[in-house]
């Protein structure tokens, strides 16, 4: 998880935690909430980005190419 999907979760307010001048302050509780809601946007299958986007962009290429060849 990159720090920056934790602050836009936290400004969204899709997890807990409180503000304290510049940075936020997170109970345990709150970790624990934040690990379920990415746990939950994982399994929901989330795209992803950059070399995983790749990779899954790749395989599914080499997936139809190979279905067109077995149609003809």
């Amino acid at each position: 998880m990159s720090s920056k999907r934790l602050l836009a979760a936290l400004y969204a307010g899709a997890i807990p935690g409180r503000r304290e001048q510049w940075r936020w302050i997170l109970t345990p509780e709150d970790v624990d909430a934040a690990e379920v809601y990415f746990r939950e946007i994982a399994a929901l299958g989330a795209t992803k980005g950059g070399a995983a986007a790749v990779r899954q962009a790749k395989a599914r290429r080499r997936l139809s190419d190979a279905q067109l060849a077995a149609d003809t």
